[in-house]
């Protein structure tokens, strides 16, 4: 399984970005309106605690040239929101990608 930290020491540019939903207490919709959790304007308080999104993109080069591969890992409103597991989600679809040879 590949880390964040691995993929970096072998030259990849690594990038992750997590998304939350407003509590519709905070002006967030009925269900939640997902935003970049690192939104200045906002204060923990805001965020339901159930629900959100992970975004890891890799770029790199390989012998085809320049590329970003982009994957996500979503988290259900029922469940509780993890930074770590939707990284560690996210990565493990890489490993395919990375498997191929590229």
């Amino acid at each position: 399984m590949f880390t964040v930290r691995e993929l970096r020491k072998r030259g990849y540019k690594v990038t992750v970005h997590h998304s939350r939903y407003i509590s519709p207490e905070f002006g967030g919709k009925k269900r939640g309106e997902l935003v970049n959790a690192l939104t200045p304007d906002l204060t923990p308080k805001m965020f339901d605690p159930r629900g959100g999104v992970t975004e890891v993109t890799i770029t790199g080069q390989n012998k085809y040239g320049v590329f970003a591969f982009v994957t996500k890992s979503k988290c259900r409103k029922d469940e509780n929101y993890n930074r770590k597991v939707g990284v560690k989600v996210a990565l493990n679809r890489v490993e395919k990608f990375f498997s191929e040879g590229l």
